[in-house]
């Protein structure tokens, strides 16, 4: 391509956000020099946007022991990322305003315990007891002692800044246009820096689009069912901590947590 600008990299990672600088991070302590294309800021789009929530409690099944794992990572990270990412193991619950939402509850609860995740079941009063600034409109709740909460920009951060450090180069304002295939391969990715052409040469593609998965996908050339969803976060004002859980209601669609 006339005017383009070549590089080459053993991988490339699709999206700046907590999974591909993550990505990013593990794949160059091992070694790998991989290259992040971010086509905003690192996490501008959903990781700097998300509750921050770092649980295992309501996970799809298939997704669950993976969680699992991923908070025995979280434990360490700060010590090993030599960054506070203001990571608190300080619990979740999953309310229940309705009896077939506690039931729900209960049921999801039998399976998470026979997959190894220690939860609880409370009734109204356990509740009461256990969250008294909690109103009576919930009769009881779902509750995980090994979730707990992070800041997710400083998560992003934490892992950019040890993935550089490891090796990985971070491109921002850098977007992927297509990625080039020969005999079923990977070959290559277009992308657009600032207006300008830019190719990158390698034999391995990353996705991690995140809220933009679809759009991401078209690039690879599939579709996959995954649309972005748009929530609102209120910030309160600075007051004594009175809580320490992740607490969250499917019945009235909100999720609240403490922060620093």
């Amino acid at each position: 391509m006339t005017g383009s600008r070549t590089l080459g990299a053993p991988a490339v990672i699709i999206g700046g956000g907590l999974v591909g600088c993550a990505t990013a991070y593990y794949l160059a302590r091992r070694g790998l020099q991989p290259l992040v294309l971010e086509r905003s800021i690192i996490g501008s789009e959903a990781s700097g946007r998300s509750a921050g929530g770092v649980r295992a409690l309501c996970r799809d099944r298939r997704e669950r022991h993976l969680a699992m794992a991923s908070i025995k990572l979280w434990e360490g990270l700060d010590t090993e990322l030599d960054f506070d990412t203001e990571y608190v193991q300080g619990g979740n619950i999953r309310l229940a305003a309705t009896e077939e939402r506690l039931a729900q509850l209960s049921a999801e609860a039998e399976e998470e315990l026979a997959d190894g995740l220690v939860v609880e079941v409370w009734d109204r009063d356990q509740l009461r007891q256990r969250a008294p600034y909690l109103s009576d409109t919930f009769i009881g709740a779902k509750y995980c002692a090994t979730d707990g909460i992070a800041n997710p920009i400083l998560a992003t951060w934490a892992f950019a800044l040890a993935a550089k450090r490891a090796g990985a180069t971070l491109l921002t304002h850098t977007e992927a246009i297509r990625v080039g295939v020969q005999g079923g391969q990977v070959t290559s990715v277009q992308a657009q820096q600032r207006g300008a052409d830019l190719i990158i040469e390698t034999p391995l593609v990353i996705h991690a689009g995140g809220a933009w998965t679809s759009l991401v996908s078209q690039v690879l050339g599939v579709q996959l069912p995954v649309v972005p969803a748009r929530n609102f976060i209120a910030v309160t004002q600075p007051m004594r901590p009175f809580f320490t859980e992740f607490v969250s209601s499917h019945d009235m669609r909100l999720y609240f947590r403490p922060a620093r």
